[in-house]
């Protein structure tokens, strides 16, 4: 597991697809990771353009739903599909505008 590693979603909320892990690679060796739910760009209407970065993932739009930023067991993460290290700007910037408002 990795920082941005993107992971399947198959828990019972449809409208979330993937997984994204936020948390700092320096402390892997916790159980638990962060994690932030992308969402179809059809499902989660319009996005805030700073706090909700739209990624195309196998020619799909998905939305980062950072409000919706949450702590899971890493155990109980999907299948890794990927990862968003080359827009690590646009997620560290969604994160920064959650946490600080700008």
């Amino acid at each position: 597991m990795a920082q941005f590693d993107l992971y399947e979603y198959a828990g019972p909320n449809r409208s979330v697809a993937y997984l994204l892990d936020v948390q700092s690679d320096l402390l892997r060796d916790l159980t638990s990771r962060v994690v932030v739910p992308l969402v179809q760009l059809d499902e989660f209407g319009l996005p805030m353009k700073k706090l909700n970065p739209v990624f195309s993932i196998d020619g799909v739009d998905h939305v980062m739903a950072t409000s919706e930023i949450a702590g899971a067991p890493g155990k109980t993460l999907g299948r890794r599909v990927g990862s968003l290290e080359t827009r690590r700007h646009d997620i560290k910037a969604a994160l920064d505008f959650l946490v600080d408002g700008y």
